[in-house]
């Protein structure tokens, strides 16, 4: 919800895919040594990369903020 570009290290259980997509609401980054440049290159062509941080900030959003959650925690609990 900060609206940040997310640049997120892959590790063993990629746990932030069970929220978001990669390459559409983050970035991987395999090593240390990538990040520099990954960092200067979203900072320097940053209008190749605003639209992951708006996909990410609306999924956010419209998800899981405790009004989303508590929508869908009642939705999915009402008895018809």
């Amino acid at each position: 919800l900060f609206k940040m570009l997310m640049l997120v290290k892959r590790d063993p259980w990629n746990a932030i895919e069970y929220f978001y997509e990669p390459g559409k609401d983050f970035i991987y980054f395999d090593s240390n040594d990538e990040l520099p440049d990954l960092i200067h290159e979203t900072t320097t062509n940053w209008e190749n990369y605003q639209h992951i941080v708006e996909n990410a900030y609306k999924k956010a959003y419209n998800n899981y903020t405790t009004d989303a959650l508590l929508d869908r925690m009642i939705e999915e609990t009402r008895i018809l």
